[in-house]
């Protein structure tokens, strides 16, 4: 099965289905802290893949924003294989932890 998959520009706020999947992507090799590579969401029906290695696009703190607001909606269940380095990186970005 595959899934389409979406730019980030795609992605709402508050768009949050009851089970959400969350992957980041890192680099941590001669850094005090992990540099956030990539941000997957997946839901049943659709993926969202966000850059933030590109903070040069005019939408990247609305883009920040959107996914501080899904990762701290309480009422979105959060799916993140090995969270903890995850966690850090999306705190880290957003300065929400999911919760």
């Amino acid at each position: 099965m595959s899934l389409p998959v979406q730019a980030w520009s795609g992605f709402a706020a508050g768009m949050c289905p009851h089970v959400l999947a969350l992957d980041t992507e890192f680099m941590w090799r001669t850094t005090y802290r992990p540099k956030p590579a990539l941000v997957q969401i997946g839901t049943p029906h659709q993926v969202w893949l966000f850059d933030p290695v590109d903070t040069s696009n005019p939408h990247y703190e609305a883009h920040v924003a959107a996914l501080g607001t899904v990762v701290a909606d309480p009422a979105c269940l959060k799916l993140i294989y090995a969270a903890h380095d995850d966690i850090m990186v999306l705190h880290q970005m957003t300065g929400q932890a999911p919760v």
